[in-house]
C-alpha cells in the first residue's frame, strides 16, 4: 500500500511538473510532492512586477514556490513550520 502510494505521487509529479529543463520528479515542486504528498491548499500569486509565486499549505509546513523561467518551472524559496 505504501509503495504504491509513492508511486503514484512519483507518476503525478512526472505528469504535473515536469518541464522542458527538469523531468516533474526532480523537480522542487515535485520532491514535495512525493514526500508529503498533496497540500491542503495551493495559492497562486500573480504581481504585476515580478515573478510567480506558489504556495503549499499542508498542517504542519508552508512551503514558497518562486516561477524561475516563466515555463513551469519553480524553486522553493521558503519552507517554514506553522
Amino acid at each position: 500500500e505504501l509503495m504504491a502510494e509513492y508511486y503514484r505521487r512519483i507518476d503525478h509529479a512526472y505528469k504535473k511538473f515536469t518541464t522542458e529543463n527538469t523531468i516533474g520528479f526532480n523537480s522542487d515542486r515535485g520532491e514535495i510532492y512525493i514526500k508529503y504528498g498533496p497540500p491542503n491548499d495551493i495559492n497562486r500569486k500573480f504581481p504585476k512586477n515580478g515573478a510567480t509565486t506558489e504556495i503549499w499549505t499542508y498542517p504542519d509546513r508552508i512551503f514558497v514556490f518562486k516561477a524561475t523561467t516563466g515555463f513551469g518551472d519553480f524553486k522553493l524559496i521558503s519552507n517554514q513550520s506553522k
